[in-house]
């Protein structure tokens, strides 16, 4: 499945303008509105302002469990914001394993 990951301006409850990135899948969208501590799907797409596309991701062979936990790792990991992942296939997804690789090295063995 292709995950298409997107990143636009919404205005908050308060009247100001907060950044919003979010995953369109097959089964809905995720989002994560700046300053949010987790992910959510009730965004309202209708309300969102200068979108542009950021990256695509192809999860093929993951259960919807997996696929939402890959996405919500790529966006409150902020991948889409990181060097070289504009506009490159899986870009987010090569950073999201190359970090989780460098955390496991660097981990004390027991």
């Amino acid at each position: 499945m292709r995950v298409h990951f997107f990143k636009g301006i919404v205005r908050g409850e308060t009247g100001r303008e907060l950044v919003v990135h979010w995953a369109s899948t097959g089964s809905g969208i995720v989002s994560l509105l700046e300053g949010a501590a987790d992910t959510e799907r009730n965004l309202n797409i209708e309300q969102v302002v200068d979108v542009e596309r950021v990256a695509t991701v192809d999860l093929p062979g993951l259960d919807e469990e997996m696929r939402e936990t890959v996405i919500r790792g790529i966006l409150l990991g902020g991948y889409l914001e990181r060097p070289g992942v504009r506009d490159r296939e899986d870009a987010a997804l090569f950073a999201m394993l190359n970090e989780a690789l460098q955390k496991l090295e660097n981990q004390p063995e027991d």
